[in-house]
């Protein structure tokens, strides 16, 4: 709870250039987000804001109340008879308790608290909300704890004062932990003057020393309460539900309560509850369930080493388990799908709709997967999985190069003594990378790659180029370089960051001394990364990002559409997304920024991507300096996929108002290489005439 109250105090608020698209609440249906009321001097009127004498009107009550009451007014139909019992019987519990709830629920999950540590100055009487919630089956008492969870909640120093009485070795936590769980397995019962003997009931039947032990342990940590497991699951599927998640968050509150607090001011649109998301109650419990699984799956696809045979070896295992899985639902989502768009039904909201299958979260499972098969060299099988995925266009569409290339390089290293088959595999590689360049579907940031295998192909083949691709521009993608001489300052870090003096004999980072060179010939610049590129989007492309697309606006607290970060958003937006860059290359993008940034700029709104702290006059100034085509390029590639596009701009924008020119700058520092994200963003940037140079620093060579 810590990050919640960090934020409702003012206290490291987030970066209104991020976005979580999770993190969302619902209004009534089809109403439209108005700014707030202004007062006569044009101030913003605080309309929302709450003093908190008790719990009744506590933000978290509140917006946790909001979640129950627009879910059961919108999909009663996925809850049963007696899981409504249990929300009435929330209801009807007494605003103290209802808080108390509230409050433990959104802390960690599965997690027992000590009723003497719970320190919530709004409850009257906390001993007493909690006896109340054991006794009406919301909490769990002491009593079912086991002793290795007593043993968790207890300090270092109340463990090691139980050491010393049952003459337990160790210092560490881990260390005495283990040991007394080991000695409540005896059978013997030590005593706290060191003698063990064996101890009887009443009946004459031996006692074990857990039981012992339990007493002891219980006597430290005093009375202990953790919410129902089987309440916690049913409200976390209330919170996925009415948050939209496509992910599995347990912490989803957390702008509803900001909200309420009035931090931000959130964008004008329409907005629009939809009610038939899930068709019934089967399919929302198994949407929830494949979240939960993809939690703990993701991690293990992502991070398991090819060294690690037996992590491998379990990894290969869920895949296997989950394929059958994925192909049923696969194959019924397909089916599903075309009758749904044969019944002239809005695509937009069809797309919306079926990214909440389990199907959708079963397909992102097995693209994770795709990293086990490669390290567990399952050539055949990864072909085939890969075979499948292009086979249909509903689930990550936006990968589809990915899985070309992959599939191209697959076909590509094809091994065989036979020169026949060798060159059938790498004619289907060719052909691979044609379909791949043709589909529509394909994101820029994989033309690239494409392309330049195409080329090898042709070559090895001896094929001419008879008919030429669309979008088919080979570029030389070696940036121009730049190597400069520094001192380096030994600060002691353990991180990778490397510290450098400046001139004036500061310590500076090294993109810091780069910026230093660049302004000493007459660049201005800045340390931007990404920032200044999505700044630029999001003041271009308000009102598309902000357009009345069925299903994405669902909360009054959105700082992006929901679609945002998937497909979606460029194959709902294409027609209007296209003309905007039509616009931009025709050089309106500084008028659209400009009119945007003055509408906006007083009330800073909370935008995706949208960072306040740079001045209307040098964003058009920078605008200015770039060329057309290029920044229209530019944009094309984040709205395609502005989840991986975000990441991987170079790090110094620089530009000269005077001579009209712009570029970035990539600063490496001594071991540091390109990654795949910035590789894609430097041909990018030289396919569309945008300049781009890799500054590399190095130490002064000694004399």
């Amino acid at each position: 709870m810590k990050r919640f109250f960090n934020e409702a105090c003012d206290i490291n608020t987030p970066d209104k250039s991020g976005v979580n698209e999770n993190k969302l609440c619902f209004p009534p249906l089809k109403v439209v987000c108005q700014a707030p009321e202004t007062t006569v001097k044009g101030q913003v009127a605080n309309t929302n804001k709450h003093n908190v004498y008790s719990t009744k009107n506590s933000m978290y009550l509140l917006g946790f109340e909001e979640i129950l009451n627009t879910v059961l007014d919108c999909e009663p139909h996925i809850f049963t008879d007696d899981e409504l019992r249990v929300i009435e019987n929330f209801k009807a519990l007494d605003s103290d308790e209802r808080y108390l709830f509230v409050r433990l629920f959104m802390r960690k999950r599965n997690k027992w608290f000590r009723v003497g540590h719970l320190t919530y100055p709004d409850c009257k009487d906390v001993i007493a909300c909690c006896k109340q919630l054991v006794l009406k089956n919301f909490f769990e008492d002491e009593s079912l704890m086991s002793t290795e969870e007593i043993i968790e909640i207890l300090s270092l120093d109340e463990l090691r004062s139980l050491a010393r009485q049952t003459k337990v070795c160790g210092k560490s936590r881990s260390e005495i932990s283990k040991e007394i769980i080991f000695l409540s397995k005896r059978q013997s019962v030590l005593h706290c003057n060191g003698q063990q003997f064996l101890s009887f009931d009443a009946f004459g039947v031996m006692h074990k020393q857990e039981s012992f032990l339990r007493k002891q342990l219980l006597y430290q940590c005093k009375s202990c309460v953790k919410p129902k497991k089987i309440l916690v699951d049913l409200f976390h599927r209330i919170n996925i539900v009415y948050f939209r998640s496509s992910i599995y968050d347990e912490q989803s509150l957390t702008s509803l309560i900001l909200a309420r607090l009035n931090k931000f001011s959130y964008p004008n649109y329409v907005l629009s509850r939809t009610s038939n998301v899930f068709n019934c109650r089967a399919q929302c419990l198994e949407y929830v369930e494949v979240l939960e699984l993809s939690k703990n799956l993701v991690p293990i696809f992502e991070n398991t080493a090819a060294s690690d045979k037996e992590a491998l070896e379990q990894a290969l295992n869920s895949f296997f388990e989950i394929y059958p899985i994925w192909s049923t639902y696969l194959n019924e989502d397909i089916r599903e799908f075309w009758v749904e768009e044969n019944r002239k039904v809005d695509t937009r909201l069809v797309r919306f709709s079926f990214s909440f299958r389990p199907g959708a979260v079963y397909t992102y499972l097995i693209h994770k997967s795709l990293n086990i098969l490669a390290k567990s060299r399952l050539v055949e099988v990864e072909h085939e999985i890969l075979d499948t995925l292009l086979s249909q266009n509903i689930y990550l569409v936006g990968k589809r190069g990915h899985w070309y290339n992959r599939k191209a390089l697959l076909e590509y290293n094809f091994k065989t003594e036979d020169t026949n088959v060798l060159r059938y595999w790498k004619t289907l590689a060719l052909s691979t990378c044609e379909n791949g360049i043709e589909d529509k579907y394909t994101h820029l940031r994989y033309y690239f790659s494409l392309q330049r295998r195409l080329v090898r192909l042709r070559k090895c083949l001896k094929v001419s180029n008879t008919t030429e691709l669309k979008s088919m521009k080979l570029i030389n993608n070696n940036p121009s370089r730049l190597f400069l001489h520094g001192e380096r300052i030994h600060n002691g870090d353990l991180s990778n960051r490397t510290v450098w003096r400046s001139k004036t004999n500061n310590a500076i980072t090294v993109e810091e001394l780069a910026l230093q060179h660049y302004q000493s010939i007459g660049w201005e610049g800045i340390h931007a990364e990404s920032s200044i590129l999505l700044t630029l989007f999001a003041l271009t492309f308000w009102d598309i990002l902000f357009e009345d697309v069925p299903g994405v606006f669902q909360s009054p607290f959105q700082s992006a559409p929901l679609d945002l970060h998937t497909d979606s958003f460029y194959i709902s937006r294409e027609s209007t997304i296209m003309k905007r860059l039509e616009e931009i290359r025709n050089g309106k993008a500084g008028l659209i920024i400009k009119d945007n940034y003055i509408r906006e700029h007083q009330r800073k709104t909370f935008c995706v991507g949208l960072n306040w702290s740079y001045t209307c006059e040098m964003l058009l100034e920078i605008v200015d300096c770039i060329n057309d085509n290029g920044l229209a390029q530019i944009f094309l590639a984040l709205t395609q996929d502005y989840k991986n596009s975000s990441s991987g701009i170079p790090d110094l924008c620089l530009w000269n108002p005077s001579k009209k020119k712009f570029m970035f700058s990539e600063v490496k520092s001594d071991n540091d290489r390109l990654s795949e994200a910035q590789k894609f963003w430097i041909s990018l940037l030289i396919s569309s005439e945008v300049d781009v140079e890799v500054c590399h620093v190095s130490m002064h060579k000694k004399k």
